[in-house]
């Protein structure tokens, strides 16, 4: 009968044994749950900041096609010969023509970084009106190329460490109006 008990039972070190490998088991279930949780806020972050962008991009392309090339300048008023790179531009809208290009009001897109933050907004101003168009902004540089203009745009989201996810965007836009 002794026999018997000792092989129905288990002894104390192997319930031991079994408890370390089942809590090496969950230990390592939660680190991977954890991790994945990590990459998917990640990746979350690095969609909205390029919707971010998609959205400034659009915005600026759609305005800039109705606009005049003869009125399209640098903030400070200067020209935008070939070659320039800004931080923002202004430029009139056609709003239509009679005899010549009705223009409407002056609409200006500046990039918004204040003194020492890493990130800034994309701002609209349309007379007093001013409309940001996207936070988180790191970059926004507008380059004339003949008659087209590069504009792009970088914008970070997520936490300032090795998680930081930066979206890039950019776009040419050729000017239709004289």
């Amino acid at each position: 009968m002794r026999r018997r008990e000792r092989e129905c039972g288990l002894t104390l070190v192997e319930i031991v044994i079994a408890t370390a490998l089942l809590a090496a088991v969950l230990a390592s279930a939660v680190k991977l749950l954890d991790a994945s949780n990590d990459l998917a806020r990640s990746m979350s972050d690095e969609r909205a900041a390029a919707m971010r962008i998609d959205r400034a991009l659009g915005s600026i392309s759609d305005e800039f096609r109705r606009g005049s090339l003869a009125t399209i300048t640098h903030l400070d008023g200067t020209p935008f010969t070939d070659g320039d790179t800004g931080t923002g531009f202004r430029l009139q809208p056609i709003d239509g023509w009679n005899g010549g290009p009705v223009l409407g009001t002056e609409l200006r897109y500046e990039f918004s970084l204040p003194i020492g933050a890493a990130e800034g907004e994309l701002v609209r101003r349309e007379g007093v009106v001013e409309t940001i168009l996207a936070r988180g902004i790191t970059s926004f540089a507008v380059t004339r190329t003949a008659n087209s203009f590069d504009f792009a745009v970088t914008a970070g989201a997520g936490p300032a460490n090795d998680r930081r996810r930066l979206a890039r965007g950019s776009i040419r836009v050729m000017a239709r109006n004289p």
